[in-house]
């Protein structure tokens, strides 16, 4: 059987992937379907799942960059092309699945992924690919719930059980044993108590011999997908859902040093907008992914599992992103995101009980934080929602432009207005949420508070802004950086870096077009407009997960609609690098970076610098 072959561009490294098999680097385990009642899944199926493990395991196993995580995640976009032996060959060139598959990976990737595909040998088998047993024959299955083992997906296919009548197949990707025994126990509650109405299914798929170099496993997502897929296709199911509350899919960026690939898309609505629109591409008659919890907090969530008298399980699902640092005591780290959302959610709805702080490696609230990482995500988690509590929708869009417009992108069929609008209320009730555990846990240690008993990186700490704590703001007002390069005592934590990616902020005022670049100097007039206009196509670039080098250079003839002559294009862009080269000199830094922002294109024109980080400003 030939194998998946992996190129990185960036150095042009190949792996070469097995799957299956007894020389196999990964094993998607499963067993050929036997009995009458049960068809072996479609070929274009088999492709899908052969297609979905090869970018697994492509995304794990080459580094976004070490252990040092440079600029927090932007620089980590990698290109990387795969081959990859297909049964039906003639349907995976088309044009529209071909664009359809690059364009799921690569937004839910954030990495330039590059697709061929080969005829598969004939000893290439498209007999059943999954273990199911011919007990399952005969069950009708209504609805594919993705079941991870978390309290989303529990409480999503609880909700389920308990408001219909339908059957429902529980779908498990197995890697790890520390979760695959929560998914078990969670399921046999389930099924303990609605019957022969559930059944689960657990699809082993792993690496072999070897753990991955990159752990952020940002295509996990697609690879569950692709099984449930398969699944509903055996099944003959009506429904596919992958259950996750919305905020932590909206996943809106809570401050500059967690950006780019560092956001994970795991179920942004983009993404679930592409993998249905794949899905249906390739097995026509299976629907689309859908999120039913894509409007709820992980508060709101909980409320479910309450109204269905299920609290004691809720202690046993884990939300932790740290699976490698679980251990039999420690379910959860304390420190990520993940943890932080749960916790708010339990203490909210008072759930301790059923939620052990000693479950927890650091107490979410009270607990020292050990590394930079760890006090930046307690205290830029909290503070992120309370900014946005007192938004208006101005506000708002000013701040998470692009990313509200993405979002947004994964809703083509419904009012643009009200989809903003709704993305909006969802983050104000978090924030509400938030501010509510906050006052309370204020109140339940003040005395240690007054008497500075507590660790000085704890999370209570460091939101009071008693800790030993420095970090930047998300969003950066005009008036701390001035033209001088000087920065005011507000922001003597940023230091410019000619050697790292610019900090853009970008504003329109009294309708002039004006660009802070963080820490060095203001573009205003003509080179501000240029780079203004610049940005269009860099959004476009950024939102398609396009590499750095693969962004677009704009002819300078098409730079002309910004009202401004050919030659006029040429001035704003040397008066640009002028200004940068003059904040530099100022700042006696040399060589002076003068492509900081804008970039030239031999005989392409110009495009602004791929690597910057934008911040939409206001105005």
């Amino acid at each position: 059987m030939p194998d998946c072959i992996i190129e990185n561009l960036a150095d042009g490294r190949l792996l070469n992937l097995g799957l299956n098999g007894p020389r196999a680097q990964f094993i998607l385990r499963s067993e050929a379907i036997s009995g009458a009642a049960l068809e072996d899944l479609q070929p274009e199926a088999v492709d899908l799942l052969d297609i979905a493990a090869a970018v697994f395991y492509a995304d794990g196993s080459i580094s976004r960059g070490g252990n040092v995580r440079t600029n927090m995640g932007a620089l980590w976009h990698r290109n990387l092309r795969l081959t990859i032996p297909v049964r039906r060959l003639a349907l995976w060139q088309s044009s529209e699945v071909a664009t359809a598959l690059s364009q799921a990976v690569n937004f839910l990737t954030g990495d330039n992924f590059e697709f061929s595909f080969v005829a598969a040998g004939a000893d290439r088998s498209e007999s059943g690919f999954l273990d199911l047993d011919r007990q399952g024959a005969p069950f009708g299955a209504d609805h594919v719930i993705l079941f991870s083992g978390g309290i989303d997906s529990f409480a999503g296919a609880l909700d389920t059980l308990a408001t219909g009548t339908g059957h429902v197949i529980l779908v498990s990707h197995r890697s790890a044993n520390k979760v695959s025994d929560r998914q078990d126990l969670l399921a046999k509650y389930l099924i303990d108590r609605f019957g022969k109405r559930v059944r689960h299914i657990k699809v082993k798929a792993h690496r072999k011999g070897q753990e991955s170099t990159d752990t952020t496993q940002r295509s996990r997502s697609f690879l569950f997908a692709a099984i449930g897929a398969a699944v509903a296709q055996a099944f003959r199911a009506k429904r596919i859902s992958f259950f996750e509350n919305g905020v932590v899919s909206h996943n809106l960026p809570i401050s500059p040093q967690i950006t780019g690939t560092m956001a994970t898309r795991t179920t942004h609505p983009l993404v679930m907008h592409r993998l249905s629109k794949l899905i249906s591409l390739i097995l026509p008659d299976l629907p689309g992914i859908a999120n039913p919890f894509e409007w709820l907090t992980k508060t709101e969530v909980a409320q479910r599992v309450q109204q269905h008298g299920a609290e004691q399980m809720f202690g046993h699902a884990v939300s932790c992103t740290h699976v490698r640092d679980q251990t039999t005591l420690h379910t959860h780290c304390g420190t990520c995101s993940q943890c932080q959302d749960r916790r708010f959610a339990v203490l909210f709805q008072g759930l301790q009980r059923y939620d052990r702080p000693e479950s927890y490696a650091t107490d979410v609230m009270t607990g020292p934080r050990k590394s930079d990482t760890e006090r930046t995500m307690a205290v830029e988690w909290t503070r992120h929602s309370l900014r946005i509590a007192a938004f208006s929708e101005k506000e708002f869009y000013s701040t998470f432009g692009t990313e509200i417009s993405l979002l947004m992108d994964g809703y083509p069929e419904q009012p643009q207005q009200q989809i903003f609008g709704r993305i909006l209320e969802l983050h104000q009730r978090q924030a509400r949420i938030v501010l509510g555990v906050l006052t309370k846990s204020f109140a339940e240690h003040s005395v240690d508070l007054a008497n500075t008993l507590l660790p000085p990186s704890c999370l209570l700490v460091l939101h009071a802004g008693q800790g030993a704590y420095i970090a930047h703001s998300p969003v950066v007002v005009s008036s701390l950086v001035h033209n001088t390069g000087h920065l005011t005592s507000d922001e003597e934590s940023f230091r410019f870096d000619p050697d790292a990616p610019p900090v853009l902020e970008f504003r329109l005022s009294n309708g002039r077009h004006e660009v802070t670049i963080r820490g060095l100097c203001d573009l205003r007039g003509n080179p501000a407009r240029v780079a203004h206009h610049l940005k269009v196509p860099f959004d476009e670039d950024r939102a398609e997960g396009l590499a750095h080098l693969s962004h677009r250079f704009v002819p300078i003839s098409r730079l002309e609609g910004v009202t401004m002559s050919k030659e006029n294009v040429r001035t704003a862009v040397k008066n640009c690098r002028k200004a940068i080269g003059e904040a530099c000199q100022h700042m006696s830094i040399a060589p002076a970076p003068m492509d900081l922002v804008i970039q030239s294109g031999p005989n392409r024109g110009y495009r602004l610098n791929p690597l910057s980080q934008i911040i939409e400003g206001d105005g």
